[in-house]
């Protein structure tokens, strides 16, 4: 499964095997988008509850100045993430634009960490076998 591959890049799921991975992507409800070449992701301003892995391809992250100048800021690959800051931090509206560079495809997941983390803590106190995720880099 191509998307369990780029995802096991991500720092997020460090640690995590595949076959583990497969169950945690159902479990926590990601899904999977596609996206055309400079198709539109997110805009700026938008309001955002989704942390993005891309899967295959690459996003730009776009800020446009007061001139309307678009200027990319930063060029996200397979196995990285975008929109984390935002969601994990609590601001929710994005300051920036989100393009798809090349034809991409993204996993995106609500932010709901630290929900799951207590439920696999509860699993572990009634002396079940299931192993906790601890998610790094501001997922806490």
């Amino acid at each position: 499964m191509k998307n369990i591959l780029s995802l096991k890049k991500s720092p997020l799921f460090q640690g995590v095997s595949e076959e583990e991975l497969g169950s945690l992507v159902k479990c926590l409800g990601c899904t999977l988008k596609s996206y055309g070449k400079g198709e539109t992701v997110y805009l700026v301003g938008d309001f955002v509850r989704e942390i993005g892995i891309v899967v295959t391809g690459r996003v730009h992250i776009v800020k446009i100045d007061a001139w309307g100048n678009s200027n990319i800021i930063a060029e996200i690959s397979a196995g990285e993430m975008f929109a984390e800051a935002v969601v994990c931090g609590g601001v929710g509206v994005l300051p920036v634009t989100v393009v798809a560079a090349v034809d991409t495809e993204a996993e995106e997941k609500r932010a709901q960490w630290r929900e799951y983390q207590r439920k696999e803590c509860d699993k572990k106190k009634q002396g079940k076998t299931a192993e906790s995720i601890t998610a790094t880099g501001g997922l806490r």
